[in-house]
């Protein structure tokens, strides 16, 4: 029976996120147990440099499709345009490592994660359909099953060669191997005849949210990338890889994220105000309940369970834990209100606020980081969250009036084109 309800498509949601996200960490506690901080940094390095650029190559086309409600592309336009975007962002992210004067194992590196990168936005995209649908369980299946079996692979490879290079490409395998014999049989075969508009149209209409998507992720990535270039890449992966804990609540925040945005969606041009802000609130409230017991448990034990997942090497930074702690409330909050322009397809908004969220964090870190080293990308991290509060002004939008399906599509283009 296909789950409806909220709660179960959060249930769903939360599981995918929380299989698939905890195996992601459980390759970065095997990349530190196994071959120490500095291969934690270098795989959080290329995470950082391909992360953004893949974003804006895949358009996010999975969101378009599901915050969609006129249908004027079909899925094979959709399917069209992944075909030549996700290849062009993958050698984008190789051009960049590139031109930042990365050589040798770091540029290899880079390499894989633009492959891996590119066959999880092919899967991403394929999952459009069934979470339009509701059907959050067949897509959480599939990627607890894509990371897991990528993660034993890394362990097994990078165990018995001790090369970080041959364990990433075997787990870049697995992901293409997913995605070729599963994942994309998801989606619906379809050709790419122009029904219901044009690629180019999809593209323009796509590409503001592909690029607030792409600086969000870029606020995260900056103050690694600054980290690596003032500190040495193992103290990269040391922050990295505490830093990882604020991972916990994103998973909730994300799964709930997911959940509400088709929701959202409808109840905003449903003019249905009551249910729309009170699944709001319900979020926000989860988010302050997360971070608050994330500084609890730092307070009293953060050393002890840095110490027990990642080994000894990582142990005597209570300190910088219990500061991550701290900056994880406006982090947390700021992140499950980001979702709300989206789920309206206020794109430009978005686009305006996240623009002013990477600059301010760029600032922190740059300005920071050379005197305060690790503690300093943690202030970035507080302040990204601050700005990201920004994103509350679209609470005060007015929809367009109900009527009929002119102004239904009017209005997708009016929200479209909000502007701060």
């Amino acid at each position: 029976m296909k789950p409806t309800g909220l709660l179960s498509q959060a249930s769903w949601s939360l599981t995918g996120q929380i299989g698939f996200y905890g195996f992601q960490w459980l390759n970065m506690i095997l990349l530190a147990r196994l071959s120490g901080p500095e291969a934690v940094g270098l795989y959080t390095l290329a995470l950082a440099i391909a992360t953004p650029i893949m974003a804006v190559a895949s358009l996010m086309l999975r969101l378009v499709y599901v915050t969609e409600r006129s249908e004027r592309w079909s899925f094979g336009i959709f399917n069209k345009v992944r075909l030549f975007a996700l290849p062009t962002g993958a050698l984008a992210i190789i051009a960049t490592g590139w031109m930042l004067g990365y050589r040798d194992l770091p540029l290899i590196v880079i390499m894989i994660a633009a492959s891996w990168k590119m066959a999880e936005s092919m899967s991403d995209i394929s999952y459009s359909v069934p979470h339009k649908s509701g059907e959050m369980r067949t897509i959480a299946l599939s990627m607890i099953a894509r990371a897991g079996i990528s993660s034993i692979v890394l362990g097994m490879v990078l165990y018995s060669t001790e090369r970080l290079d041959l364990s990433l490409i075997a787990f870049s395998a697995v992901w293409w191997a997913c995605f070729l014999f599963y994942d994309r049989s998801l989606s619906p075969i379809e050709p790419a005849a122009d029904r219901y508009g044009r690629v180019s149209g999809l593209i323009r209409f796509a590409a503001p949210m592909a690029l607030s998507a792409a600086i969000v992720y870029a606020t995260f990535s900056v103050p690694r990338i600054v980290l690596d270039q003032y500190e040495t890449t193992a103290a990269l992966g040391v922050f990295a890889a505490i830093s990882h804990l604020l991972l916990i609540g994103m998973l909730a925040l994300n799964s709930l994220g997911a959940a509400i945005t088709p929701r959202v969606a409808k109840y905003f041009a449903e003019h249905n105000f009551i249910a729309f802000y009170r699944e709001i609130a319900f979020c926000v409230a989860i988010a302050c309940f997360l971070s608050l017991a994330f500084i609890a448990v730092a307070w009293f034990a953060g050393d002890l369970i840095v110490t027990w997942i990642y080994g000894p090497g990582l142990s005597g930074y209570d300190s910088l834990v219990f500061a991550i702690a701290l900056a994880s409330l406006p982090l947390y909050v700021g992140s499950l209100i980001g979702f709300v322009p989206p789920a309206l397809q206020a794109f430009r908004f978005h686009l305006l606020v996240n623009i002013l969220t990477v600059t301010g964090t760029a600032l922190t870190a740059f300005y920071f980081v050379p005197t305060h080293g690790i503690l300093g990308a943690v202030y970035a991290i507080g302040v990204q969250g601050l700005l990201q509060l920004l994103n509350a002004l679209v609470l005060f939008k007015k929809p367009a009036p109900l009527s009929g399906s002119k102004t239904g599509e009017k209005a997708d283009l009016a929200l479209g084109s909000a502007k701060a």
